[in-house]
């Protein structure tokens, strides 16, 4: 079989001419610019093929067999050194990973080759020559080939180029993988060629065929593709061309939109601008801005705050840094991949997703340099790397760093603002912004939620008796108890300085006893021992609750709620008291009370009493001054409501102050006019008013100004006054008695009764309390009072009964010692001039 098509000298002469042509072509266009040594191998894979294709021609003319030999050796040779270049440069040319250690194997077994090539007498095509077959060509020359046995070592030669057919085939299959399909085709083509030319390559071998070796001429072939690429990196250097005579304007205009996003825009709006900027200025295909975050597994991902896609807004979502380009941008300032990135990261779902060939990732960093997020760029195709995209993007990773941050400051101040620093619970301005955002039917209808507010008992006891260390735990212990009996929708708050609100939802109807049970439970929960730094604490809280369909709005709920945890807190510690609805108009009484208080003291609605003080037998000693007030509408109110009002509100001290100032001034009067008045007046002072660290200074002051003398003055005060702050107490009680006061100890026997400080404090008078004096014929009793009587005389005590009524109670007192009475048994309290009428009318009856 003759095959003279591809004899002709001019068909071997123009192989090598365009072979040629191509190499300077590569050279001219600069294919492999940034790859010096590819661009050298594949200029050297074409003067070999040249000298491949020369060398063929050359042993297939008819000359000696030494000649023929000659130049079937260096197409051998020229074949060998093929092998490792067309390797490199399809290597290069379809981007394959870890190729250099590939090419130094086979560059190592091609020298091996090429020895043995030179060694054996014929090459490594023949182990001998049997026959020399010969037959006219086209243009008149007669042609030669020789036909002998394939040596062993032409086996292994031919075997290395399968494998490198073999390697090819898996290119193209990843080529197609990578979408590059035009590609793949192309190379694939190449390959079935050289299968082909290689089975004619066999035959002539045998002798089946006469004809050259048409191997070299796949290689034309292979360098229309590269024409053809050549040709596509030329339409790609033109578009990166105008690319770059475009950059400025769209980098301009980029500049202005993110100079315009500074100015107008902020949070979501201004991430929303920015994906946009960025999309328009680098033409990508999808582009977003995401916040670094941790998980539960404490892995960083990132949480997308805006994206473009396709020129769409999209939804944020959660993207996960391992496994993806950016894995590593927490420790450098971007990442970028202009080609192949899904093959470099199979693990990135979205990169597969999306068909995504291009990543360009930018660090965003907060002013320490810590990484606080990422803006990322998707493309579809290869991109070409332009400085002044980075650097732009750079500017948008600044510009969105300070946003971040100032989403963090802000959500910070909002935290302190909204937070409580001790519990980490939301704070009262929370619950109140919680119940302002209810809607409008949350009031007045059921289902509905129920506020419970949460007091702790003595707690201002545990801060003296343990340190105000173990008190914050002890609310640190409490919030976290209440906070595991919140379920979904709850809240809990902390409401003050040892109390806390707590709203449970789903209360269907008024008689659902979850609304007595929630209570209870919260009252069990911390009434269960604390154990703190080896202490076991035991607390008691007082509860008020409301439910929210029985006010109007949170103000009114707010109120409710307080209202009932001020009568469990009146009934004792550990109360709890849901609102009651038809005790509202007492409790608004009350308030009103309050809010009259302080204007009643300014217009002169008080008044002063006076209670005598007499002997055994109605003679005048001295007197209790009493305060009244009569309300212009309400007629005269208990001492005891607005005495505890004043108490509460803290109008005490003014109270008291013009109690002092009202007697000062009636003794005055009683100087003025010649009267003769008692020299033994008793002011009662509240624990509360006593407490003023003014209020010996203050009263000292009312002294010389109204010019009084201090030993007409007796300064009651009760028990309780007295055992607050023992060295403070003691130190006033005694610059009072330098002063010249004296100092009398009242309703003693109903508080503590320690007859312990008795012996420690400058006193001067004890007043036995009425329902000592009413119990006297208890013989418990009797002997008490005469014990308290003995004990007083001992010390130097005078002693006042107070709430005498009856004669034989005045027989009893006298017996045991008593010198002083009071009560009605003798006067009720009179004003200042019936006392003065009723001393004259005493002396003149005992006269």
């Amino acid at each position: 079989m003759h095959i003279s098509l591809l004899s002709t000298p001019a068909l071997f002469a123009a192989s090598i001419a365009m072979i040629l042509m191509v190499s300077l072509l590569v050279l001219a266009s600069g294919l492999y610019e940034r790859s010096h040594q590819a661009y050298a191998t594949f200029f050297f894979l074409c003067l070999v093929v040249s000298l491949y294709q020369w060398a063929t021609f050359e042993y297939h003319q008819l000359q000696d067999q030494i000649s023929s030999i000659y130049w079937l050796k260096l197409q051998t040779a020229c074949y060998i050194a093929i092998l490792p270049a067309a390797y490199f440069c399809f290597a290069v040319w379809t981007r394959q990973q870890n190729k250099k250690i590939w090419l130094q194997l086979l560059l190592g077994w091609s020298l091996v080759l090429a020895i043995l090539n030179v060694i054996l007498p014929y090459g490594l095509k023949f182990s001998r020559i049997e026959q020399v077959v010969t037959w006219p060509g086209d243009a008149g020359y007669t042609l030669q080939n020789f036909v002998g046995p394939l040596h062993w070592a032409g086996i292994l030669l031919h075997l290395t180029g399968l494998i490198l057919i073999l390697w090819l085939l898996w290119r193209c299959w990843v080529l197609l993988n990578q979408g590059k399909r035009l590609m793949a085709i192309g190379i694939s083509i190449f390959v079935i060629l050289l299968f082909i030319t290689w089975l004619i390559a066999a035959g002539i071998q045998t002798g089946r065929i006469n004809s050259v070796q048409v191997v070299g001429f796949t290689f034309n072939y292979f360098l229309i593709l590269v024409c053809i690429d050549v040709a596509k990196q030329l339409h790609r250097q033109r578009e990166k061309l105008q690319l770059a005579l475009t950059t400025s304007e769209r980098v301009a205009g980029a500049l202005q939109g993110l100079m315009r996003g500074m100015v107008y825009q902020d949070g979501s709006s201004f991430y929303a601008n920015q994906v946009e900027q960025l999309q328009r200025l680098y033409q990508a295909d999808i582009c977003f801005i995401g916040q670094f975050e941790t998980n539960t597994e404490r892995a960083t991902q990132v949480r997308v705050l805006a994206m473009q896609k396709d020129g769409k807004p999209v939804e944020g979502f959660v993207y996960p840094l391992s496994g993806s380009p950016c894995q590593g941008l927490e420790k450098k300032e971007s990442c970028t991949y202009y080609r192949n990135v899904q093959h470099t990261f199979p693990e990135d779902s979205m990169l597969a997703q999306e068909h995504i060939q291009a990543y360009l990732g930018m660090s965003v960093k907060d002013v320490n340099g810590n990484p606080i997020g990422v803006i990322v760029l998707l493309f579809r195709h290869d991109v070409e790397a332009i400085s002044e995209f980075e650097q732009t993007l750079m500017l948008f990773a600044e510009r969105t760093a300070a946003e971040i941050q100032r989403e963090h400051a802000e959500q910070r101040l909002k935290r302190a603002a909204y937070t409580d620093s001790l519990t980490n619970l939301p704070n009262r301005k929370a619950l109140w912004d919680w119940l302002t955002n209810q809607p409008a039917d949350t009031w007045q209808r059921y289902p509905t939620f129920q506020l419970l507010l949460i007091d702790i008992d003595g707690f201002k006891e545990i801060n003296k008796l343990h340190g105000q260390a173990i008190g914050d735990r002890v609310l640190q212990e409490v919030a976290k108890r209440l906070n595991a009996y919140a379920n979904e929708g709850d809240m809990l708050a902390r409401y003050g300085s040892n109390s806390f609100a707590f709203i449970k939802q789903g209360i269907p109807t008024a008689d659902n006893p979850m609304i007595k049970l929630h209570g209870e439970t919260i009252a069990s929960l911390i009434r269960t021992p604390i154990e703190l730094a080896g202490r076991q604490l035991k607390l008691v809280a007082s509860i008020g609750s409301a439910q929210a369909c029985q006010a109007n709005n949170q103000e009114e709920l707010l109120h409710f709620v307080e209202s009932a945890l001020k009568q469990a807190k009146e009934e004792g510690n550990g109360g709890i008291r849901r609102f009651d609805p038809a005790l509202q108009s007492l409790l608004d009484e009350r308030l009103l009370l309050e809010k009259e208080l302080a204007d009643s003291i300014k217009k002169g609605e008080f008044f002063l009493l006076f209670q005598p003080q007499t002997t055994s037998t109605g003679a005048l000693l001295g007197a209790e001054v009493l305060i009244r007030w009569a309300h212009p509408v309400k007629g005269m109110i208990r001492p005891d409501l607005f005495i505890s009002v004043a108490e509460e509100t803290g109008l005490i001290r003014l109270l008291g102050q013009w109690l002092f100032d009202a007697v000062f001034r009636q003794i005055q009067t009683w100087r003025r006019l010649g009267i003769s008045y008692p020299k033994h007046l008793a002011i009662n002072v509240s624990p509360l008013q006593f407490l003023d660290p003014d209020f010996v200074e203050n009263l000292q002051k009312q002294m010389l100004y109204y010019d009084i003398n201090p030993a007409e003055i007796v300064i009651e005060l009760v028990e309780t006054g007295l055992l607050n702050d023992k060295t403070g107490t003691l130190q006033k009680l005694h610059k009072l008695r330098e002063l010249g006061f004296k100092l009398a100890l009242d309703d003693f026997g109903t508080g503590y009764s320690s007859l312990s400080y008795l012996k420690d404090l400058p006193l001067d008078i004890l007043k036995i309390d009425k329902s000592f004096v009413d119990d006297l014929q208890t013989d418990s009793t009797h002997k008490l009072v005469s014990a308290i009587v003995d004990i007083s005389h001992h010390l130097g005590l005078e002693i006042v009964c107070e709430g005498v009524e009856q004669q034989w109670q005045v027989e009893h007192l006298r017996d045991m010692g008593c010198r002083r009475f009071q009560g009605y048994h003798f006067a009720r309290p009179l004003a200042a001039d019936k006392l003065i009428q009723w001393q004259f009318a005493d002396e003149s009856s005992n006269a």
